[in-house]
């Protein structure tokens, strides 16, 4: 039981931390922090953003609710709901970059 959640927390940081390093890239490069949009002019670039965003959702997610609690004054809760949906998010994405890892 224990090494199965050595293993998510493993994923859920390693999640959490590529999805900081791209949005932190995306933010250098394009000097704009990244949104939750995603642009429907073209269907190459709509699939690529969509791809985008479900690498950086978690970070997006976390960021959101730290400024919904920060500025807007929401409760308590929703930074936690924020919190749990982005570990759980963050899995999920860390899952996909260490299966990516282990195939190259």
């Amino acid at each position: 039981m224990v090494h199965e959640l050595f293993v998510a927390a493993f994923l859920c940081v390693s999640g959490f931390v590529s999805a900081g390093i791209l949005s932190s890239f995306y933010q250098l490069v394009t000097g704009e922090p990244p949104k939750f949009r995603v642009p429907f002019d073209n269907a190459l670039k709509a699939t690529l953003s969509m791809i985008f965003v479900l690498m950086i959702g978690p970070f997006l997610l976390m960021r959101s609710g730290f400024q919904l609690y920060r500025v807007e004054g929401r409760p308590f809760g929703w930074l936690m709901a924020s919190a749990v949906l982005s570990c759980l998010w963050s899995v999920q994405t860390g899952l996909f970059i260490v299966y990516v890892a282990l195939v190259l």
